[in-house]
């Protein structure tokens, strides 16, 4: 799942590895950004803006689109909206996350997309500048979050325990700078890309 504005307007395209074409999945005026794939599989679910601007005010809407093709509906909105994680079946779980007004907080809350939306808090992370500059991404089994910050003194991952307890750190030795960073599909570890000195990727295991 990917999005691009080849025909112009920024759309979401669906495409299996064995196939040379991309099929179009939503598309319209507004700029549409993020898609991930619900638990079940069912639906496609992304971001949708009125343009490319973004601040915590900015309307933003969760739509989801039936993966075998159809229109896309609205599942909620809010403002600050940014970015958007599933876990896999057969646990339930999505999670978005939000921009606080003021830019310190990230507050992440969860929904099941296949229900009566309904958002519940979970956490709330504060942010230090430059504030902008974080990642996050929720466990396959929905179970965890993985968070991290740019920091260009050093490179860590908080790991959250959605179901209570004490969120843990882990110290990624000889690297600064973290930026996006994304679980490995078993769970065990975690993949991120450091920002400066070229792209690159590390894998993370959970001890550091």
């Amino acid at each position: 799942l990917f999005w691009s504005d080849r025909n112009g307007p920024m759309d979401i395209f669906k495409q299996a590895l064995d196939q040379e074409e991309a099929e179009l999945v939503a598309a319209g005026p507004d700029y549409k950004e993020k898609p991930v794939a619900s638990p079940d599989g069912s639906w496609i679910l992304y971001l949708s803006m009125p343009s490319l601007e973004f601040t915590p005010t900015t309307p933003v809407r969760i739509m989801r689109v039936p993966t075998s093709g159809g229109p896309s509906q609205l599942v909620l909105e809010g403002r600050g909206i940014d970015h958007l994680a599933c876990a896999r079946s057969p646990a339930t779980l999505c999670v978005f996350s939000e921009v606080s007004t003021d830019h310190n907080q990230l507050i992440l809350s969860a929904f099941e997309p296949s229900q009566e939306p309904r958002r519940q808090e979970l956490a709330r992370l504060n942010l230090k500048p430059p504030n902008f500059a974080y990642s996050w991404d929720l466990s396959p089994e929905g179970s965890r979050l993985a968070f991290t910050q740019y920091d260009d003194r050093e490179g860590r991952i908080q790991i959250l325990p959605l179901a209570g307890g004490v969120a843990r750190e882990v110290n990624v030795e000889g690297w600064n700078c973290l930026a996006k960073l994304s679980w490995a599909a078993d769970g065990k570890g975690i993949v991120v890309s450091p920002s400066l000195g070229g792209m690159m990727l590390l894998y993370v295991d959970l001890g550091g």
